[in-house]
């Protein structure tokens, strides 16, 4: 067997479409059911304007007074929040959902 076809398909998770909000919207026309509003905490406001300003987990750690990985268990918590899987989701989300502005 060669090692080519041992591997694993590489950008099969492109497949699957990331979640985001066509998939609630349209939930909403069939269902009437609205999406429940994201809430933050101010912590997480903080962690997210880090972020768009395009800074490290470290250096918002720095900015912050924490430890690099406290930043890292808010995102988490934040993806959650927001049904994201990465940082340019939760930036576009942000953006979409005026999650800073209010």
């Amino acid at each position: 067997m060669s090692s080519k076809s041992a591997r694993p398909v590489t950008g099969a998770w492109l497949a699957q479409p990331p979640p985001d909000a066509r998939q609630y919207e349209s939930r909403e026309k069939v269902t009437g059911m609205k999406r429940p509003r994201v809430h933050l905490t101010p912590r997480e406001c903080d962690v997210l304007r880090g972020i768009m300003r395009g800074r490290t987990n470290r250096e918002i750690a720095k900015d912050l007074g924490l430890r690099e990985q406290a930043i890292k268990n808010i995102l988490s918590i934040t993806y959650a929040k927001c049904h994201v899987r990465n940082r340019l989701e939760l930036m576009i989300y942000a953006v979409r959902h005026n999650l800073l502005s209010r």
